[in-house]
């Protein structure tokens, strides 16, 4: 369907608006309207321009629905791709007879738009926000900087950079690659659930600072056997030690019960060394010298240990009654180094 956008009477026939929803690929001619609304109703598609033209312009838009994970890929006259339009991204571009010049790519924020991706192939779905050439903002992720991605809440900033499921990094090749995890500073990465690591000066040292946040939950079946503590709470999520690596770290936990109506408390200060060598195999070096600095309940008792068959460091709490005992975790490692980076 064309819509006659042109002053009346005016001499541009080209100032027509096409809304259509595309069943195949669309090859568009030097004679077609030059504002295409194009519904790709969720399928990848190609869209080809005409043969260069000294003039010839197009303003091209994919109106396929917020969160669609397909996208246009507009081509030139040959096959060559120029750049990728996702979900409500727009384009506008003009040939001086040999190539296309783009004069606008993305989609403005506005009221009747849920994405917003600016930059030569940057795509932005379901909420998403993409600033920057092959930026990729995907289910409410915010990216911006070139070959970002941001995915499930993420939010990513520098190039490169990387973000998922509630996660941040900001910095070149920063890499925040699970859920809730910070990465702070060029090539920082975060590789534990809810870690937050910062880099220090990397290319010189290959070393990284990383600060680590337990927290978790023993049901009472569990007590008063030693019970592992999961990062973020969750089964299975484990502080892995990187392989060929070695990490010098100190930290806290405080534990609190609640015993037949009576609130209970026990807090604890720890140290130590452990390292997982290229034959994967972690031991701690050092430590893990714990501290206690009060228990309301003299069964109570925490244990650390190197777990060579999850090559992780491993956090255990052991009480000695049937109630729940809940805890708020914090490890800093400090000068962790990495054989794969000297």
């Amino acid at each position: 369907m064309a819509i006659d956008v042109s002053a009346q009477g005016g001499a541009d026939k080209r100032a027509k608006v096409n809304v259509e929803t595309l069943s195949a690929n669309k090859i568009l001619t030097a004679s077609d309207v030059r504002y295409q609304k194009l519904n790709i109703n969720g399928t990848n598609r190609d869209v080809t321009l005409p043969a260069h033209k000294d003039g010839l312009d197009f303003i091209i838009e994919n109106t396929d629905a917020f969160d669609s994970n397909e996208a246009i890929t507009l081509k030139a006259d040959g096959g060559a791709s120029l750049t990728t339009l996702g979900a409500q991204g727009i384009w506008a571009g003009i040939s001086d007879g040999t190539n296309w010049h783009p004069i606008q790519m993305g989609s403005a924020g506005t009221t009747l738009r849920r994405n917003v991706s600016i930059g030569d192939g940057a795509t932005a779905y379901n909420r998403g926000v993409a600033v920057g050439d092959n930026a990729k903002g995907d289910s409410q992720g915010t990216a911006v900087g070139e070959g970002t991605f941001a995915n499930n809440s993420g939010v990513a900033v520098g190039r490169s950079a990387y973000a998922f499921d509630g996660g941040m990094s900001i910095g070149y090749f920063a890499d925040g690659n699970l859920k809730d995890a910070v990465a702070l500073g060029p090539q920082a990465e975060a590789s534990r659930h809810g870690e937050m690591a910062i880099a220090v000066d990397v290319s010189a040292t290959n070393g990284r600072w990383s600060r680590q946040f337990w927290s978790g939950s023993i049901a009472a079946a569990a007590v008063p056997a030693f019970t592992e503590i999961f990062l973020k709470g969750t089964a299975s999520n484990r502080a892995i030690i990187i392989a060929s690596s070695a990490i010098r770290f100190r930290g806290e936990v405080s534990a609190v019960s609640n015993h037949s109506g009576t609130l209970k408390s026990a807090s604890y200060t720890f140290a130590g060394a452990i390292h997982r060598d290229a034959s994967n195999n972690t031991t701690l070096k050092d430590g893990p010298d714990i501290v206690v600095g009060h228990e309301d309940e003299a069964g109570w008792d925490l244990q650390i240990t190197a777990d060579d068959t999850n090559e992780s460091l491993k956090i255990e709490f052991k009480g000695n009654d049937s109630d729940t005992a809940n805890f708020a975790v914090r490890v800093t490692a400090t000068a962790e180094f990495t054989e794969a980076l000297l």
